[in-house]
């Protein structure tokens, strides 16, 4: 990321604790003109650390705001904290962290209700904290998640997303310091996927992609390459294809997408080799996977104004989906190619695919309306505790 500038266009920390940028700015105004607050000078035995943020946070100028924003930053520290001490977050046999089948289970829970919830942004954003606080409050009163949580309720809703970026910066720099990770490019590698554990940022480009950047294509192509190594992480395991994935959402952020569809080209010639078993739906991380392959290079084809190949690998995308999700199913993964592929069909005036896109979308979305409806008359609330059990 890159630094802006200005008062609240960093976070300070002295000894782990958040300090108010304005008092460090008469602090320094005292000092010298010229000083800076990395360069302000600290009482023996403190630390200082200055995360840099790409844009000026004015929102935390407000007195109220930055003491709930200081709180949730206290009490995410003492969550790494608990986590690692706990071994909640133990690594795995190949040095991943979080990587247990629960852990999992819950990732995948907490990713479905994060993305059904940007699905629908703009109908429910002014209740998005109302109910993750409401869903903390089913935690144990004990649990430091309740108190991170709870912090939310205090917290203006941030249009421009400066909160929750600066909440992920301090997040990013919290994790290595907590981790001590081998100082080796795999070791690296696993490092920032413990951490991100999803192709994509869930934000604006945050760091999700530190790895990659100032890399030529060939270096991104050769260090996703290492990692596929069945003593590291393996061809076809959920860490080396997501690894993959963010690789290709870098190029498509970058604008080079003919090194998009190259490395999709490359990573889709796994899946038709990969035999019987990928026909499979038993196995539904597996099946998206693959899916967001197709899906991803027929981005890129459309990006290259390649319409006909983009038409081809998003078929492939809803045709393997579809295997592990039926159509009354509300499916993230489904959902985006569905749309993709619509805009191919109408741009090539293939209006009998567009048509059943919309189709199968409409049919997607009334199931959902539909198990809403049957959970309200059963009056029984939804399972959203689940999704904080990281």
């Amino acid at each position: 990321m890159g630094a802006a500038s200005g008062t609240w266009s960093y976070l300070a920390f002295a000894s782990g604790a958040s300090m108010c940028n304005q008092k460090i700015k008469r602090h320094v105004q005292e000092i010298g003109k010229d000083a800076k607050p990395q360069e302000v000078e600290v009482p023996e035995r403190r630390s200082i650390e200055v995360i840099l943020l790409p844009f000026n946070a004015m929102v935390l100028k407000e007195p109220n705001v930055f003491r709930s924003f200081q709180k949730l930053l206290f009490d995410t520290r003492d969550y790494f904290g608990t986590c690692l001490r706990s071994r909640r977050w133990e690594p795995n046999g190949q040095g991943l962290f979080a990587r247990s089948p629960e852990r999992r289970a819950a990732l995948k829970t907490l990713s479905c209700f994060h993305n059904m919830i940007v699905d629908a942004i703009s109908l429910l954003c002014h209740k998005i904290c109302q109910s993750i606080v409401k869903c903390a409050n089913g935690l144990q009163t004990d649990d430091c998640r309740r108190k991170m949580l709870a912090s939310l309720e205090d917290l203006n809703v941030d249009a421009a997303g400066h909160l929750y970026i600066a909440f992920d910066a301090y997040r990013r720099s919290l994790w290595p310091s907590s981790v001590k990770f081998q100082q080796t490019r795999i070791e690296h590698i696993k490092s920032i996927f413990s951490y991100n554990q999803a192709s994509f940022p869930r934000a604006e480009d945050n760091g999700s992609y530190d790895l990659f950047r100032d890399m030529t294509p060939d270096s991104v192509f050769k260090i996703r390459k290492d990692s596929d190594d069945e003593e590291q992480l393996g061809e076809f395991s959920h860490e080396s294809i997501c690894l993959w994935h963010t690789a290709i959402r870098w190029l498509k952020l970058k604008g080079d997408f003919a090194q998009m569809v190259k490395l999709g080209e490359y990573l889709s010639l796994r899946w038709h080799t990969f035999g019987p078993r990928f026909e499979s739906n038993r196995d539904e991380q597996l099946n998206t996977d693959a899916s967001l392959t197709f899906y991803l290079l027929g981005v890129g084809y459309k990006a290259c104004r390649d319409f006909g190949r983009a038409m081809e690998a998003l078929q492939n995308a809803v045709v393997i989906r579809r295997k592990g999700v039926c159509d009354e199913r509300w499916d993230a993964t489904n959902v985006a190619t569905l749309r993709k592929l619509d805009s191919v069909a109408l741009i090539l005036e293939l209006t009998g695919w567009a048509s059943w896109c919309d189709e199968v979308l409409k049919t997607t979305y009334l199931g959902l309306v539909i198990e809403e409806t049957r959970r309200r008359n059963r009056d029984v609330p939804g399972d959203c505790t689940s999704a904080f059990s990281m």
